[in-house]
């Protein structure tokens, strides 16, 4: 870089001035002339680098789909003696992450090592964002990322939690399936890195996971196929500007809800109780009939309805649920209201509107309860039961719900093995999945939560900006009985009614026939189309084909081609992601485009069979189902092949000039 300092001031402010208006608007109204320079920033004392990668395949995690694709790659390989490590060789990495700013060189190197199609640069002091106005030509390194068709983004926040959520959702909606390998650089503020770093090595796989399989997203579109065909229903649709008159009790199965359930019972006419997945038999135990009832799963939603309806009288409860749940719940309850889901194949077929979906439902149903309740207007809510994990040793759900009874007890509940800050004192251990409902109920509200007061009685994980209240403290008005139906009919005033027979719930097989075989084509022409797997430049056509902002970071657009992405997108995504796993870790680069022929081979031919399959439930008259779930996994005990490595004593392909043993080899062990 030899341009002057007021000439690359000069540039670098008209740069960001036309390109990036935001960053801009950050300077002030300085010019940045004369005396005033800005002082260098607090350089790190040593420049550090982290990767983040995704773990070693296990196949009781994938589909059939995945599973066929990666034996077949791994046999494969092994059978043409191409060798892999169980950590990445080379510096490639799409995704560079830097910690704080440094002068133009520092950058430059960074960028040229990793070749980097996604640079994220996380600076919140904007005075040395001021600084490098002077020590970076900002228009070059654009044009580093920008002429291989990457994308350069600023990142300004100034917590841990913030930035590592705002990366791994970055990550998602630009490419979810190259996050292994992702770089971090730590140039300076070395404490926030440190956080940053720590909190997203647990948080990066939510970049990457329940991206949806071929069968779960075939399983949502028959089932609302069938719950829509069945006759009179309600449609859910959000009433944001409406202001409830009373509050409402969300409930979910924590085993926190044991020692709420008198505080909820004694309050039960004072407030509009919503009851999320196995709170309903708890509740119903303790003589609470709740006024609303939530459910979101696909499968397994039955056996705990069933068992509920068994015992008590369930006709009274309005059932809130996605369009896609299990039907065989339904017969229970009197009224029914769907909402859609706009993550799921099914929204952009039947569903009639954005407004018809819950915001934030996922991953648990809890989350459901808690925007349910927030976007048809709540403005003071109470959680029960949303423990997100357990602060007692071995205790996962509520002691009458369906997972502790018998009918229950096939059913695999997670170990809980991460330790996050407790509602009210100590600790509470969760898992992944809770952590990511604990994250997403905070987002909720938020995002949505902003006119309404929140309080979390739940004695389980602590939820940012909900504040911790225990439930002796709560005081409420006595409301007449007949004022609380009244709130509960209003509501359902709101959700307009429907019939099986309505002309936009009709079927169109011979469209989606037409709309599958053209997608299937596509994407076995952009693989077929793949000339070198060192040059990741593919990765940018594949995601253009298939959109990973759609569904996942964003609603979905209406049309058969969305239905028909999202089918196949999920599994399709995991085939690449082990792809790329795999290409990252051939020993001897000469063998990577080998391998990468043998993967897309395999992933085509898994399209393939995808396509027959959807041929066949979706290109008749009428849906037909699934196959059954059992057969679409693969077969218990299955193993995935062993890799071949190389030898131990042989040199390590990285270059570093030791034995592979004590290299790269050194990692395997």
């Amino acid at each position: 870089m030899t341009t002057d300092v007021p000439t690359l001031r000069e540039r670098n402010l008209a740069l960001f001035k036309e390109y990036a208006p935001d960053i801009h608007a950050r300077f002030g109204d300085g010019d940045f002339c004369g005396e005033d320079t800005p002082k260098q920033p607090d350089f790190a004392e040593r420049i550090t680098r982290v990767r983040f990668t995704v773990g070693a395949p296990a196949a009781d995690k994938m589909d059939r789909y995945t599973f066929d694709f990666l034996s077949g790659v791994l046999g494969r390989a092994r059978d043409a003696g191409i060798a892999t490590s169980d950590w990445p060789i080379r510096d490639d990495a799409y995704f560079l992450l830097l910690i704080g700013i440094r002068d133009h060189a520092h950058i430059a190197a960074e960028i040229a090592r990793t070749r980097c199609l996604c640079l994220l640069i996380l600076e919140p002091d904007i005075e040395a964002l001021r600084w490098s106005l002077d020590h970076v030509d900002w228009r070059e390194i654009f044009i580093s990322v920008h002429d291989r068709g990457g994308e350069v983004e600023f990142i300004f926040l100034e917590h841990a939690a913030d930035i590592s959520a705002g990366i791994w959702r970055t990550v998602r909606s630009i490419n979810p399936v190259t996050v292994d390998g992702m770089t971090c650089v730590t140039f300076g503020h070395t404490e926030l890195a440190h956080a940053v770093i720590e909190r997203l090595s647990g948080e990066i796989g939510y970049a990457y996971s329940a991206l949806g399989y071929f069968y779960d997203e075939s399983l949502m579109v028959w089932n609302t196929y069938r719950n829509l065909s069945q006759g009179q229903a309600r449609i859910y649709h959000r009433t944001l500007k409406a202001d409830r008159s009373m509050p409402a009790f969300i409930v979910g199965s924590g085993p926190s809800l044991d020692q709420d359930l008198d505080v909820i019972a004694a309050n039960r006419d004072r407030a509009i109780v919503v009851s999320c997945g196995s709170a309903l038999r708890p509740l119903l135990k303790r003589g609470i009939v709740p006024d609303f009832q939530i459910e979101t799963e696909n499968i397994a939603v039955s056996p705990l309805v069933v068992q509920a309806a068994k015992e008590f009288d369930l006709t009274d409860v309005v059932l809130v649920a996605s369009s896609t749940v299990d039907p065989d719940a339904l017969p229970a309850f009197r009224e029914v209201v769907y909402f859609f889901r706009y993550a799921l194949a099914s929204y952009p077929l039947f569903a009639p509107s954005i407004e018809t979906t819950l915001l934030l439902p996922d991953p648990t149903v809890g989350n459901a309860g808690l925007s349910f309740a927030l976007e048809t207007g709540f403005r003071e809510i109470y959680l029960f039961g949303l423990d997100c994990g357990s602060v007692r040793a071995g205790a996962h759900h509520s002691g009458d719900a369906f997972q502790n009874s018998p009918e229950g007890a096939k059913y695999r509940v997670a170990s809980y093995d991460i330790p996050v800050e407790a509602n009210f004192d100590g600790t509470c251990w969760t898992e992944t999945g809770l952590l990511s409902s604990r994250n997403n109920l905070a987002e909720a509200a938020k995002l949505l939560g902003r006119s309404a007061t929140i309080r979390n009685c739940s004695d389980g994980a602590a939820i940012a900006g909900i504040p911790a209240l225990r439930s002796g403290e709560i005081e409420l008005p006595a409301v007449a009985d007949a004022a609380r139906r009244a709130e509960v009919s209003n509501l359902l005033a709101a959700f307009p009614g429907f019939s099986g027979k309505d002309q936009q719930f009709q079927w169109v097989g011979a469209e989606f026939a037409e709309t599958i075989r053209r997608y299937a084509q596509v994407v076995a022409d952009e693989f077929t189309a793949i000339r070198s797997f060192a040059d990741k430049t593919y990765q940018l056509r594949l995601m253009q084909l298939f959109q990973p902002k759609s569904g996942l970071t964003v609603p979905q657009k209406k049309g058969l081609g969305y239905t028909v992405n999202t089918l196949f997108r999920g599994t399709l995504f995991a085939m690449i992601l082990f792809m790329e796993r795999s290409l990252a870790r051939v020993t001897d680069p000469a063998r990577a485009d080998d391998l990468g022929r043998i993967a897309v081979e395999r992933i085509i031919a898994g399209l393939r069979l995808m396509e027959e399959e959807a041929m066949r439930m979706f290109a008749g008259a009428a849906p037909a189902p699934p196959p059954p779930l059992a057969t679409l996994r693969p077969p218990p005990g299955s193993k995935l092949p062993k890799p071949m490595e190389p030898s131990r004593n042989a040199d390590c392909p990285c270059g570093s000039g030791r034995k592979y043993k004590h290299c790269h080899g050194a990692r395997n062990g």
